[in-house]
């Protein structure tokens, strides 16, 4: 080893050598030095070197959070350790012991990684050693299936279950039943196919296991599958014979709660309702004819389990066919004959009497007998089975009617309704009518009346058997008249035309009363009023009458609009021979008008009418009968005129200059409205700009014109210019340099400097486009410089004019 630091210092530090430790043992020796006249003198001392303490406690860990840690430390010099960890977790032995097992806290399974430490103790005069293990926690695996138990019917296939795992990374299927698994027992989610033997079980349980769960042991959840049985359901065999009472039904149903009929094709209804296993079965008519009824039983409250059906065929044996036949009518004290309609095999038939009596011998199908008075017979059959069927035949007895036609004689006209009047026939007797025109059948007519349109002689026959009973009439021509109707206003004129035979007498009424004879007749209308008369024709020789209306409408007298009218040349005037006094005037069918110019052709048939032109125009309306004219005189006066000229120059260069006058030229009785609000018939103006005046001329007929006039303002072009300016200064023009005047157009001003070049140019008379003493940006110097004006005038003072001169910039 060596001494540090030298060996010469009495406090020295001596760092033992590899070797020295090595070997566990160095002496040490101290001598004097400086001794003089004296000897050194030395001392001995024995260090021993005791080894560094060793501690192991193995490698990092994992372990399951079910389980503890189990400790083991590997020690040297030291005698044991004390235990420590950063969780929270519990030492069995945690001091001064070599093996310890540490118990999870639920923090240290929340944060899943701890450190434990071990130190050394009794290790002598050396310092402790330390070892740490990193342990990580596993969690522990959890399985979850999705349901704890599900309920199914045994007629499932097939059933898809899931299970949740965490903490691993995989499931493994297990069952308590015979199924198997797709597309296998690690699949998750998986289908479980049920074999035939766990249908036959009320339920079989399915275990999902967590595989690949490291550390810690495998864990297992199951799910409890209930298998409920199949519904097992019988419809019977039900048996009908009279359908009316119906079939009554024998169902069961198992493993179900209960069932409910229909059918696949019939129509019928269950009684009391389809609901109960025992119900009737009442079918309809198509039922009975198809002969057959399929009825289904199908369970209800099945659970998990499909609703199952069973069907089964009712069969509709119909009772046997009785039918005696249509009800018979015979005269009184006749024989009938009743007999039976339908013959079927293996079926007995009887007569029976009013009485109740059998009145012909077993199975006559034909039987006849008197009848004194109306009575029935009851036809009845019974089949093998036992099932009976009646009919019921009437034999009614009558006496034949009487006929009584009317009317009798009757007068032809359109659709002539005659009635045979028949007496009191016992009903319903089905006795045969039928017609004759002059003898001959009439086809088709086999009804108590007749309508007839054409004259003749119609009999009317009943007949039933060989007994029948005649009546008949005689239907007469009638005339035929035409009545039309009329509008009027006051007096008026009815008219009648009469044929068949034109000799016809003509009989006019109104209100009841008589109003004259003829085909014409004078009526008086009231206005506003509608009086409907009667005309009535009548045959002389036969009698026979016709009759027709006709309406007399009263109009009052139009009141129409005469117009004397006046208008301005190149107009035109509107006129109307519409009435003031009739509203509603298109309702009448008979309505023209007629306008006629100064007594010449007609010229219109409106009911108005423009008309342009100097003249008497006259328009008539003609309502029917009613007709009134008006009379209207028009003619066209001249316009007013005016002299204004187009343009008027003016200059009012000064206060004392005489306003312009504008005159259109006075006439008489006419007015002026000027746009300047003026009404004489001439005004003077002093415009300082150039300004249109215009005029409404009126004359006494109303006619306008409107004329304007332009006054321009002319006068001599005015223009002066500085001989200096201060660029610079503000404040005035005097910074400024250009042309100043007034009726100036076409103005160009250039300035030039010493050698002739043009340096500013302007083209406005403004303080914007003016020399403001620069040219190119940079101000020019004081001095003197030419300048060219040239501008013109307007009209007469046109020009051109032209200034030369010099300005000095001062500065």
């Amino acid at each position: 080893g060596y001494f540090s630091p030298s060996t010469s210092t009495l406090n020295a530090v001596y760092v033992p050598s590899a070797t020295d430790r090595k070997n566990g043992l160095v002496g040490l020796t101290l001598t004097t030095t400086g001794n003089g006249t004296c000897n050194s003198y030395s001392d001995y001392v024995n260090i021993k070197l005791t080894p560094s303490p060793t501690v192991n406690i193995g490698p990092d860990q994992t372990i399951c959070a079910d389980a503890s840690a189990n400790l083991l430390a590997i020690i040297t010099v030291a005698s044991g350790v004390n235990w420590s960890s950063s969780g929270t977790g519990i030492f069995t032995n945690p001091s001064n012991s070599t093996t310890s097992d540490y118990i999870f806290s639920n923090a240290d399974t929340t944060n899943k990684v701890i450190n434990i430490f071990a130190t050394t103790v009794n290790q002598g005069s050396c310092k402790p050693a330390y070892d740490t293990l990193k342990v990580t926690i596993q969690p522990v695996p959890v399985v979850t299936p999705a349901s704890a138990s599900e309920n199914i019917c045994a007629d499932t296939a097939s059933i898809t279950v899931s299970a949740g795992v965490v903490h691993a990374t995989g499931i493994n299927w297990s069952t308590s039943g015979s199924g198997t698994f797709t597309p296998s027992g690690t699949s998750n989610p998986m289908t479980y196919k049920l074999s035939t033997s766990d249908k036959t079980k009320s339920a079989i349980t399915l275990y999902a296991t967590s595989t690949n769960s490291g550390v810690c042991s495998a864990r297992t959840d199951r799910t409890i599958i209930n298998i409920a049985p199949i519904p097992v359901v019988s419809a019977g065999s039900p048996i009908i014979c009279d359908t009316v009472k119906g079939a009554t039904l024998s169902g069961s149903v198992l493993h179900a709660a209960g069932g409910v009929w229909s059918t696949s094709s019939g129509k019928g209804v269950f009684s009391v309702n389809n609901n109960s296993l025992n119900a009737t079965f009442i079918p309809n008519a198509s039922d009975i004819a198809a002969g057959k009824v399929n009825l289904i039983l199908t369970s209800t409250g099945n659970g998990t389990c499909k609703p199952v059906s069973n069907s089964t065929t009712l069969l509709i044996l119909p009772l046997p066919i009785a039918n005696a036949g249509q009800d018979q009518f015979v005269c009184m004290n006749s024989n009938a004959t009743v007999q039976t309609q339908s013959i079927q095999n293996g079926v007995n038939y009887s007569w029976i009497n009013k009485a109740g009596a059998t009145v012909a011998p077993v199975n006559s199908t034909e039987y006849t007998f008197a009848v004194p008075a109306s009575t029935y017979l009851v036809l009845k059959a019974i089949d093998k089975r036992g099932c009976t069927n009646t009919d019921t035949v009437n034999i009614n007895t009558f006496t034949l009617p009487t006929l009584t036609p009317s009317p009798n004689p009757a007068c032809v006209k359109q659709n002539q309704l005659i009635q045979s009047n028949p007496g009191i026939i016992p009903p319903p007797v089905p006795g045969i009518y039928q017609w004759y025109d002059n003898g001959t059948i009439m086809t088709g007519q086999n009804k108590s009346f007749l309508i007839v349109s054409d004259t003749g002689t119609f009999k009317i026959e009943y007949s039933y058997g060989n007994c029948s009973v005649t009546a008949q009439t005689t239907v007469r021509p009638v005339p035929s008249v035409i009545a039309s109707d009329i509008t009027a206003c006051g007096k008026g004129v009815l008219t009648a035309s009469v044929k068949n035979p034109a000799n016809a007498t003509l009989a006019w009424s109104v209100n009841g009363a008589p109003a004259g004879n003829g085909t014409t007749i004078n009526v008086n209308s009231v206005a506003n009023d509608t009086v409907k008369y009667y005309v009535t024709a009548t045959n002389p020789v036969t009698n026979c009458s016709v009759k027709d209306s006709a309406y007399v409408i009263g109009l009052p007298i139009p009141v129409m609009r005469a117009l004397d009218s006046t208008s301005c040349q190149g107009l035109q005037v509107h006129l109307t021979a519409v009435p003031t006094n009739i509203a509603g005037l298109n309702q009448f069918l008979q309505l023209t008008y007629k306008w006629k110019n100064n007594g010449g052709p007609v010229f219109s048939t409106d009911s108005v009418v423009n008309v342009n032109a100097i003249g008497k125009y006259v328009g008539t309306i003609t309502i029917g009968q009613c007709v009134d004219s008006s009379v209207n005189n028009i003619s066209f006066a001249p316009y007013p005129t005016s002299k204004l000229p187009h343009t008027t120059k003016y200059c009012a260069d000064d206060s004392l200059t005489a306003p312009v006058v504008l005159d259109p030229g006075a006439q008489l009785n006419t007015t002026y409205k000027w746009s300047t609000g003026a009404t004489t018939d001439s005004i003077k103006v002093k415009p300082a700009t150039d300004q249109t005046y215009s005029v409404i001329i009126t004359n006494k007929f109303l006619c306008t014109i409107k004329d304007s006039t332009l006054v321009r303002v002319i006068c001599p072009p005015r223009m002066d210019i500085p001989n200096a300016f201060l660029p610079g200064q503000t404040g005035t023009h005097d910074y400024l340099f250009r042309g100043f005047g007034k009726y100036v157009t076409n103005y160009k001003l250039m300035v030039f400097n010493r050698w002739g070049e043009v340096i500013f140019i302007s083209h406005e008379l403004s303080d914007a486009a003016a020399w403001d003493g620069t040219y190119k940006g940079e101000p020019m110097p004081s001095g003197v410089y030419p300048w060219i004006l040239t501008y013109e005038g307007f009209d007469e003072y046109k020009g051109p004019y032209k200034k030369e001169g010099r300005v000095t910039i001062i500065r």
